[in-house]
């Protein structure tokens, strides 16, 4: 399991929350899922691991300075 991603809550730079619930491995790889859920709707969702770093972490701009996307705010 990433040390850069903890069971919890982000915030968006648009205020949407994201919780992360768990971290699933697939039975016949060594593919890590981010299993998780948005305040937006009831549905759970999947993401590979690596795509889940990559979203997070993609760079957006707000007056002109640059943020991660998503922000841990706690358990």
């Amino acid at each position: 399991m990433n040390k850069d991603i903890r069971i919890g809550k982000y915030k968006d730079i648009n205020g949407n929350i994201y919780e992360v619930l768990n971290i699933a491995r697939r039975t016949n790889s060594d593919t890590n899922y981010v299993v998780y859920k948005t305040t937006m709707s009831d549905q759970v969702w999947l993401a590979p691991e690596d795509k889940w770093i990559e979203f997070a972490n993609k760079p957006m701009m707000t007056d002109y300075v640059a943020h991660r996307r998503l922000e841990f705010v706690g358990e």
